[in-house]
């Protein structure tokens, strides 16, 4: 056997007087739009408030990209380096030879 009394169970406790009595159908759609409209407005702040869940990955993309052009910029540190010492060396023989003239 079916249970057909398990739909919603609303729980009617916390409502006003007024929105409890029975009212035209032109009062119930306008309590109705009313109603609506608060709802809508609750949704939209929710959304508003939500997290944003891209945030992670385009930060996690840009840690990435970061490690990436730091490597690249120690390197090119590094051969800096490197060929500032052989310039160096250079100059020095050339002053050495110089002065041995």
């Amino acid at each position: 056997p079916m249970d057909t009394e398990s739909g919603p169970a609303f729980d009617f406790s916390q409502l006003s007087r007024f929105h409890l009595q029975d009212m035209r159908p032109s009062g119930r759609e306008k309590l109705e739009a009313e109603f609506r409209q608060k709802i809508d407005s609750l949704i939209s702040e929710i959304e508003r408030t939500a997290p944003n869940l891209k945030a992670l990955d385009q930060y996690e993309a840009l840690q990435e990209k970061e490690r990436v052009v730091t490597e690249e910029f120690e390197a090119a540190r590094k051969e800096e380096k490197e060929i500032a010492a052989k310039y160096n060396l250079v100059k020095l023989k050339r002053y050495e030879l110089f002065m041995e003239a």
